[in-house]
């Protein structure tokens, strides 16, 4: 998900470190037009409390209509997140 020259094919967000004053957090980044919040949970998330605290901040963000995508640290995930949503992330270059 980091700006860069190649980026595999997959649309690039609109903005990054957007704050949500709403809901106090600040995505690592968001699809404007799709409403959407990217969150890279680094190691500290792993933790049962932290883990309690994004699951409260996930269901509030998606009542209020924000779709929350989560990318855990372990970037050999990632391709099966972009491949499940390709409304946000598109399709990748074969």
């Amino acid at each position: 998900m980091v700006k860069s020259s190649k980026t595999e094919g997959y649309r690039l967000p609109d903005d990054a470190q957007v704050l949500i004053e709403a809901f106090n957090t600040r995505p690592d980044y968001v699809y404007k037009e799709q409403q959407v919040a990217i969150y890279i949970d680094g190691p500290h998330h792993e933790k049962e409390n932290q883990r309690k605290l994004d699951d409260v901040l996930t269901k509030e963000l998606e009542d209020a209509g924000l779709l929350v995508i989560r990318f855990p640290k372990e970037q050999s995930a990632w391709k099966a997140i972009f491949i499940k949503y390709p409304e946000i992330f598109g399709a990748a270059k074969e």
